[in-house]
């Protein structure tokens, strides 16, 4: 089935809207941020753990920014955009939040601007240099035809605001894996605080039909050495629940968990920082817990004994 949303080109001198139910909206370059990098990697994946870095000091500290990533032939192309600047940008233009579909961005289309492409009575859209951009009428030949916009300028690959909210700092994959940890950990809590609680009294009889079953028990030295043997597992797992407990705080707005590596001994953590005051304070954060810390891009690697 085709899509059947109506299709407006946003830009910031656009009168408001009055719109009835579903919308795509096509961005101009005044609502995004983009970088062309040539870099040494395969995959869009991989060029995207690195576009935070890329954008340190070109996008407002302020706002949490999410990047599209489009391969070119002669490297990768980086578009940095906030979500809640877009939700309230169009939401003052006449929509509600609840009625945008798909967002775009004109750079997407740039192969099908063959001609300038009207924004206002001011300013147009060009492509220079393989790149779109605002430039004033004035700048333009004289009795220029100019394109409309319409429907065929629409990308195949949209992004949804919806899923990309300004308070969301963790990816669905990685709220998944903390979540799964979380519940893990809780449900150790749970069951050591029954093993630890109750009555005594109730314990000691529990014990005491234990060791009639098996009265190798009751033997002083086989008891402790079962109770060392699971002291040392408690330390363990102690250990395990704290570290992840201290991973939690340095996980706020503007630091997300990449990857987590956890075995016998010893834990590696990987957190993307958006910029330099998180990375400050996630460092701050794990130098109280002794943790090592190293940075790759704009990675931090965070390592740590279980012992």
């Amino acid at each position: 089935m085709g899509n059947n949303n109506k299709f407006i080109l946003v830009h910031t001198t656009m009168e408001k809207v009055s719109i009835e139910g579903m919308v795509d909206v096509m961005l101009t370059p005044q609502l995004y941020t983009l970088k062309k990098e040539a870099l040494p990697v395969k995959y869009a994946y991989q060029a995207k753990r690195i576009a935070p870095s890329l954008f340190d000091g070109l996008v407002d500290e302020n706002l949490t920014y999410h990047y599209l990533v489009l391969k070119e032939k002669d490297g990768w192309l980086f578009i940095a955009y906030a979500p809640s600047e877009i939700k309230d940008f169009l939401i003052k233009k006449g929509l509600k939040v609840e009625q945008i579909g798909k967002v775009y961005f004109v750079q997407q289309s740039v192969e099908l601007i063959t001609s300038p492409l009207a924004l206002s009575e001011k300013d147009a859209l060009v492509v220079l240099d393989n790149l779109v951009v605002v430039v004033p009428n004035l700048a333009l030949e004289k009795n220029r035809e100019k394109m409309k916009f319409d429907t065929f300028l629409r990308p195949s690959r949209g992004i949804s605001l919806g899923n990309e909210s300004s308070n969301t700092f963790l990816s669905s994959t990685q709220t998944i894996l903390l979540s799964v940890l979380f519940i893990i950990f809780t449900t150790m809590f749970i069951i050591e605080g029954i093993r630890y609680g109750g009555d005594s009294k109730e314990q000691e009889a529990k014990l005491n039909k234990i060791f009639e079953k098996h009265t190798s028990l009751k033997s002083s030295y086989t008891r402790k050495s079962i109770a060392s043997k699971y002291q040392r597992l408690d330390k363990s797992e102690r250990k395990k629940r704290e570290m992840i407990k201290a991973l939690s705080k340095m996980i706020f707005k503007g630091s997300s968990l990449n990857t987590l590596e956890i075995n016998r001994n010893k834990f590696k953590a990987t957190l993307l920082v958006v910029n330099r005051n998180v990375e400050k304070r996630v460092r701050e954060l794990s130098k109280k817990q002794k943790f090592k810390v190293t940075k790759v891009g704009s990675m931090l690697n965070i390592e740590g004994a279980l012992e």
